[in-house]
């Protein structure tokens, strides 16, 4: 072989001669590299991530140190038959096999590339593998990129054998199709799918088969544990784990994977689905595989840092009141859900189809007035109200998945849903699955999908955006109070550019249910290219129109990449119902309270995350149809509430007279802002190495165990923050340092950001000992700081305390190891408000940067709330880390915690201070911590 040098000529050029010396550079350009594909190379990297192309035309991937992994030769169903290498599909000598160095959407690049013939038809089918140069995170990451590509299109795709109520057919042209043994038989593996995107682990990728590969599926985690090669480079910026990421780069709605099992050898299999009978010209399906020598909270991060800079992800989530503030939810297990009000009374008539059988005068819109007059007696005032299935019209086949109309019975409900928004004094969100089969406010006006048989239908492809349209400008005209310019939010202080925004607003948002169980039963959804992405868009394009966001429900990871270009789809659910609860508690069981175990898809992919709702203290209903049992109705109230504020939606479902106010003023500012974290909480890296018997895993597996972890921020105050604009703004908040992270990963965007920061790490039935260290948080902390810690339930520091890192008796715990341990995660457990109401234990700690200069005063913030520091109550000046900006309401006061250098100190002290702030007219106050 002979190495070649490619040398780009730089030529300065003038016009007229601008042209022909365009063309000498170029020139030379091309004709060094081709001379390099004529020698050919066999071999690529991308960090370390090593890619071989064999001579039979299999691959094999190296993954760092750990082993390698197979990827079987080209295979290929179209023309209506299956083609195997040799037998229908013949490719180019690998002598002409050639290598490209170019660029696209995910960096510089350089491939792997065979083009093959396939069937009658000669269909043109070019297999490459591509090896970023630059990958996101630099040295100790990698991206390889997986392309099938049909430059002329191909049809006879569609495998007859496949039943369309399959949840996991072939791909017709399986790319990669990597061999279940070598490093992925070895490998932790977990996948995130079937109805919502629980996450299931275990060992080796043929383990999780069942689970997750299929078209609910769509995202892998692997990971092994760190080579000590690797551990012994620096323990400060190494988890212990590799991690990699795999998913389908484009292509999302039927891209999927699963386990194929042939002769006896078994293939882990991506690519498009053969229930499709054709793809057009241009035609290229990707998957992507991202690793990090750093864990695998890294990898999610650079993994979904590189999607979401791909395809110019933008969300308008700052102006979705379900993600950004506390709000009122009447979904199923809630104290307004109609469901579990049993009657035998006769139901109100409806003009299409029937209402449910409901104690209708225990769930009427004077109960939701009191529902919400009881929570915003806490001092904290909700800013939004979800409105459930229980009260639309129905059909007896589908009670739940359909409706037939969005009127409510006026007897209980006058002015029907404006009465309910004259009630709650918030935007409402509504909610509607599909439509039933029959007469209803919508039949006769659209083409619907092939579904009737089902009882049930969507609006077809051509007519779904106009559906949607018509869908929620018909909400919003039965939605409006007596007042429709009125007060949004009445009694409410909100800066008066939002307020005056959001006049006039009385539906914010819509939810859709049993998304994926509904698309995977349209039959044109599954088999036309093409078609079944276009009811997300629909929805999307309609929501745009009347500025609402959209949550899924029932949706997956699939759902999630497909709404990385859909600015108006700002949130999901992670969990089942909070209604009833499995006997166990292990992470391959469905949990409500176990949101953070999903959090990393929703995070990787800029996607809000809900738990549902829950109760903020215990009711004995069981006569009323509740259940008596188990984690849900208001049992674990604190539990439930940690877990919401940490993972994203805080959606309270109580009844009248139960509202736990002091549980609700740790979640949220007066106006309802949330005090919530910069990401959704998610797995340490740690919780999940028992699977694998790694030195860094969590006890307690078979217990129940969990070790979740997230960070907050505090940056400098956008010019653009609501509380200051001068225009019209229907964002209802402003946090530069969530924003700094749409196309970085943490890290790198806050290596460029002036900021102070908290790490909080919650155990879960941690009742064994453990250690958590500062190299098990993830961004890992900087080299050469010192941390200071907490547990939630520790005594509170005295003003003044010059000595807050006394050991034994100090409020802060002080640590300049980070390979030692900061806390145990078992220790210092949440108080049970009372026998058998806390049936999972939880712990709660926050971890602190101290400047090793000691000179900086260090922010520790509302030491009240669960997230102290949060980015969305304080705000920097910018350029000064000691000129702290207070947000909320005017008259609202915070004590605000924060250590200052200690002059009077031998070495590095500090002393502790708090003070209480009082917000002003504006809604936000400076104060200065350094004093």
């Amino acid at each position: 072989r002979i190495s070649v040098v490619v040398i780009t000529v730089d030529i300065s050029y003038n016009r007229p001669y601008c042209i022909t010396k365009m063309a000498v550079q170029w020139f030379l350009y091309f004709w060094l590299l081709v001379q390099s594909f004529a020698y050919g190379q066999s071999n690529i990297a991308s960090g370390p991530l090593t890619v071989s192309l064999n001579h039979d035309y299999s691959w094999t991937l190296t993954v760092a140190d750990h082993g390698t992994a197979s990827i079987a030769p080209p295979a290929v169903f179209l023309d209506g038959a299956a083609h195997t290498l040799g037998n229908g599909i013949s490719c180019d000598n690998l002598d002409k096999s050639t290598n490209f160095q170019a660029e696209d959407v995910f960096g510089e690049y350089v491939s792997l590339n065979v083009t093959c013939t396939a069937g009658p038809s000669k269909t043109t089918v070019i297999y490459s593998i591509k090896a970023y140069v630059h990958p996101l995170g630099g040295d100790g990451n990698g991206l390889v990129v997986f392309d099938i590509a049909m430059p002329h299109g191909a049809a006879g795709l569609k495998m007859q054998e496949v039943d369309l109520m399959n949840r996991s057919p072939p791909q017709f042209a399986p790319f990669p199709a990597f061999l279940t043994t070598g490093v992925l038989k070895s490998a932790l593996a977990m996948c995130f799918g079937e109805e919502r995107p629980h996450m299931k682990a275990n060992v080796g990728i043929q383990s999780i088969s069942g689970q997750c590969t299929s078209l609910s599926g769509g995202m892998t985690v692997l990971a092994w544990e760190a080579e000590d090669s690797q551990k012994q480079q620096d323990i400060k910026s190494v988890s212990g784990f590799s991690g990699a990421v795999l998913t389908a780069a484009n292509e999302f709605y039927l891209s999927f994977n699963r386990i194929t099992t042939v002769s006896n050898t078994s293939y882990w299999t991506h690519g498009l689905s053969g229930e499709i009978s054709s793809v057009p010209s241009g035609f290229v399906g990707r998957t992507m595989m991202y690793f990090s020598l750093d864990g695998m909270n890294a990898a999610v991060d650079g993994w979904g840092t590189t999607l979401r800079k791909a395809y110019n992800t933008t969300k308008n989530d700052a102006e979705d009141p379900f993600l950004q503030a506390i709000s009122l939810w009447t979904d199923n297990g809630s104290g307004l859900n109609g469901g579990a009000w049993k009657s035998n009374s006769t139901p109100p008539t409806a003009k299409y189809g029937k209402y449910n059988q409901l104690n209708w005068s225990m769930v009427d819109a004077d109960d939701m007035g009191e529902v919400m007059t009881d929570v915003k007696s806490t001092g904290i005032q909700p800013r939004a109200t979800q409105i459930d299935c229980w009260w639309y019209p129905t059909t007896e086949k589908h009670p739940f998945l359909c409706g037939t109309d969005w009127t409510l019975p006026e007897k209980f409900y006058p002015n029907g849903m404006g009465g309910v928004r004259d009630q709650v004094g918030t935007p409402l969100m509504l909610y509607l699955p599909a439509v039933c089969v029959g007469d209803s406010h919508w039949s006769g006006k659209y083409n619907w999908t092939n579904t009737s048989d089902q009882g049930w239908l969507l609006p077809d492809a051509q007519h779904t955006e106009k559906f949607f349209q018509d869908l929620f400008e018909y909400g919003i005209s039965l939605s409006k109070p007596k007042d429709p310019q009125a007060d949004p939010w009445p009694g409410v202080w909100s800066p008066p550019m939002v307020k005056e925004a959001w006049r006039g607003t009385h539906v914010s948002g819509y939810e859709t249910d049993f998304f994926s169980d509904l698309e995977a039963d349209v039959p044109e959804y599954r088999t036309q290219y093409g078609v079944g992405e276009t009811l997300l868009q629909g929805i999307n394009a309609a929501a745009d129109k009347f500025n609402m966001s959209v949550q899924i429900c029932g949706g997956t990871v699939p759902h999630f990449l497909q709404s990385l270009t859909l600015n108006r789809i700002t949130n999901a659910r992670a969990t089942t119902d909070y209604d009833g609860d499995q006997p166990t508690h292990d992470i391959n069981t469905y949990h409500n309270f176990a949101a953070g175990d999903n959090g990393w898809p929703f995070w990787g992919l800029r996607m809000g995350l809900s738990k549902d709702n829950f109760w903020t203290s215990f009711e004995n209903f069981t006569s009323l149809g509740y259940h008596g049992n188990g984690d849900q109705t208001g049992k674990n109230a604190e539990l439930q509430a940690v877990t919401a504020v940490l993972t994203g939606i805080v959606g309270i479902g109580d009844y009248k007279n139960m509202t736990n106010a002091t549980l609700i003023r740790r979640l949220a500012r007066r106006d309802g802002i949330l005090l919530k974290p910069d990401r959704p909480a998610g797995p340490m890296d740690l919780m999940l190495g028992g699977f694998i018997n790694a030195s860094r895993a969590l006890p307690g597996r078979e217990l129940g165990a969990r070790a979740w972890s997230t960070h907050a921020t505090v940056t400098f105050e956008s010019p653009n923050a609501p509380e200051i604009a001068n225009n019209p703004t229907k964002a209802l908040v402003s946090h530069t340092g969530y924003d700094a992270t749409l196309h970085m990963r943490v890290p790198d965007a806050l290596k460029n950001l002036q900021h102070q920061m908290q790490w909080i790490v919650m155990g879960i039935n941690t009742t064994i000992s453990y250690g958590v260290r500062g190299n098990d948080l993830y961004p890992v902390p900087p080299p050469g700081m010192t941390l200071a810690s907490r547990s939630y339930y520790d005594r509170r520091c005295n003003n003044g305390d010059t000595n807050p890192f006394t050991v034994g008796t100090g409020c802060l715990e002080k640590h300049t190891n980070y390979s030692e341990s900061l806390f145990d995660i078992s220790q210092k457990e949440a108080p049970c408000p009372g026998p058998g109401l806390c049936k999972n234990s939880m712990t709660l700690f926050s971890i602190y940067l101290l400047p090793s200069d000691c000179k900086t005063p260090v922010l520790l913030g509302d030491l009240d709330a669960y997230v102290s520091m949060s980015g969305y109550r304080f705000r920097l000046s910018e350029g000064k880390l000691d000129e702290v900006i207070v947000v909320g309401s005017p008259g609202e006061t915070v004590e605000v915690s924060y250590l200052v250098p200690n002059k009077d100190s031998e070495g590095c002290g500090w002393i502790y201070k708090n003070e209480e702030v009082t917000i002003s007219g504006t809604g936000r106050t400076m104060i200065n911590i350094n004093k």
